[in-house]
């Protein structure tokens, strides 16, 4: 999307991050308090001066996340979809979703385009956020947004309006029953989840209780 057209490129707030982290939630209470605010894309983004943009970006449990893009596929990403006649089994979903790419993103495109090195500093695990370089950049816990996006959007964008933050699972909604089944039947190893819950992603951004519970959802 390109978002100059919606607000001044001077000093813009962009959401920069993944597919499928609740950028649209953040979104929208940016907007619920009159401000503007735009998703970008690696593309889009650098459109906008680097040294003045306030950019938001977001992290999330990297198999919820792949279990929301695999299911958006069929509609955002038809192209790159993997025998589309199975689509629906886990097997398909395994084919076609790179759970390395959640946890490398912040690497390989926020970093690299941006210039913010996020592990360089201490993340606020509890709290559920944190502003970096020059409070210009706010990293947002996506499972935490209801109970935090409005006093980090607050402090953040330095305005005390109330905002309205609507945030919940809508998977089942627009997916139905099939979305749900397949969630339950979606397992991994347990040394598979251990090594994964403890890398460098997921170790520096969440904190041990959220860790153990996913290992516990999805351990075969």
């Amino acid at each position: 999307m390109l978002a100059n057209q919606i607000f001044h490129p001077a000093n813009p707030t962009l959401i920069f991050s993944m597919e499928k982290c609740g950028s649209t939630t953040v979104m929208e209470a940016i907007k619920s308090a009159g401000l503007e605010a735009g998703r970008v894309t690696k593309e889009t983004v650098k459109q906008f001066p680097h040294d003045v943009s306030r950019i938001i970006t977001l992290v999330r449990d990297p198999i919820a996340w792949a279990i929301s893009y695999y299911w958006e596929m069929p509609n955002a990403h038809p192209d790159q979809l993997v025998e589309p006649e199975n689509f629906g089994t886990v097997q398909n979903f395994m084919l076609n979703v790179n759970l390395a790419y959640a946890t490398s993103w912040l690497d390989l495109y926020f970093r690299e385009i941006i210039g913010v090195h996020c592990y360089g500093q201490h993340f606020q695990k509890n709290r559920g956020w944190r502003i970096y370089s020059m409070d210009r950049i706010l990293v947002l816990n996506t499972h935490m947004l209801m109970d935090t996006l409005g006093d980090a959007l607050s402090e953040f964008l330095g305005v005390m309006d109330t905002f309205t933050v609507e945030h919940r699972a809508k998977g089942s909604e627009r997916h139905g029953e099939q979305y749900q089944e397949f969630i339950e039947q979606v397992k991994f190893p347990r040394t598979f989840l251990h090594n994964l819950y403890e890398d460098r992603y997921c170790f520096h951004f969440f904190n041990f209780e959220d860790r153990n519970r996913w290992l516990n959802k999805w351990v075969k």
